[in-house]
């Protein structure tokens, strides 16, 4: 019998083709598609491609949070080890920054 915590195959790597094209999309949103110039196209269509990549980039955001919070909390089998290990990983270089950039400040 199959162990039924553990991510399918199939669904892992429909996670992972729709992960790619939503990383295209904010690449593209990072780019400034969503800001048509004069001349890129035709300034009558320049509206709709900034709210289409803007509508786009939001859906795309929406994915990565829907789907890091079904991946974190898919298996919780031993939920304290997981977040002991997103504080090390998370917190700890955050305050190592903040530590850094008032120290940095502060020297000169």
């Amino acid at each position: 019998m199959q162990n039924s915590k553990v991510l399918d195959r199939q669904i892992s790597e429909r996670i992972g083709s729709w992960g790619f094209v939503m990383v295209c999309i904010i690449v593209i949103l990072h780019c400034g598609a969503g800001t048509a110039k004069a001349g890129a196209i035709d300034m009558q269509y320049s509206g709709y491609v900034t709210a289409s990549v803007g509508l786009l980039a939001k859906l795309a955001m929406n994915y990565f949070f829907a789907i890091s919070g079904f991946l974190f909390f898919y298996n919780l089998n031993n939920f304290r080890r997981k977040i002991s290990k997103r504080f090390v990983t998370l917190v700890v270089p955050f305050f190592l920054w903040e530590l850094l950039t008032v120290v940095y400040k502060y020297m000169r």
